[in-house]
């Protein structure tokens, strides 16, 4: 194959052969890097979009189980006043009422949300977790005020804020943190009245 060339000849056609076997090689190296990349890219954007997918089907899910517990929670709540109340007793109410405890007890104690209802004889309160009532007759309450404060904790707006004679005949003070204040004040106040006037005749 290499008979018409001479020693020094023949050495560079290998020296040449061998160069451009590893230009083969690099330029096939290179290109596969290439395909390894372009790949890898592929991969992420699909993890990627993916994932979002992902996320976003995880968050569907913890919303529609918060709504079945709300929903669960408020059946609760329609159950228990229902069997309590004849319909149309309840004068006004606040599903979203905030209770900030009795004063007599101070700061250590369970606050948390709950129904608090004015019916034509009582002022009520429910929570579920952990399970509380507080029935208050309208005829025990002795003052009802608005402030900024109650114990511990401080509010923008104008609490609910009641005292009244509890069942041991010992005045207690217990307060809210409603959506409408000035409504259950009104309420409480004219339905107080009529209280009084009824029993006068």
């Amino acid at each position: 194959m290499y008979s018409g060339f001479s020693a020094q000849e023949r050495l560079e056609l290998l020296q040449d052969i061998k160069a451009s076997a590893e230009r083969t090689m690099n330029d096939s190296k290179n290109e596969w890097f290439d395909q390894l990349y372009e790949m890898v890219g592929i991969i992420v954007s699909v993890v990627s979009s993916y994932w979002k997918i992902i996320v976003a089907f995880i968050v569907f899910l913890v919303f529609i189980k918060l709504m079945l517990k709300m929903g669960k929670i408020r059946s609760s709540y329609r159950d228990i006043l229902a069997k309590r109340y004849e319909p149309g007793e309840i004068l006004t109410h606040d599903n979203g009422a905030f209770y900030l405890g009795l004063k007599d007890r101070g700061g250590k104690q369970t606050r948390g949300r709950g129904v608090l209802v004015v019916t034509k004889y009582e002022l009520f309160f429910l929570r579920l977790h952990p399970f509380m009532e507080l029935p208050i007759p309208l005829k025990n309450i002795q003052r009802i005020t608005t402030p900024k404060s109650f114990l511990d904790i401080s509010a923008n707006e104008s609490l609910l804020q009641v005292q009244y004679r509890d069942d041991t005949g010992e005045d207690e003070v217990v307060a809210w943190k409603l959506t409408k204040a000035d409504v259950f004040v009104e309420v409480l106040k004219k339905q107080r009245k009529k209280l009084r006037t009824h029993k006068r005749k």
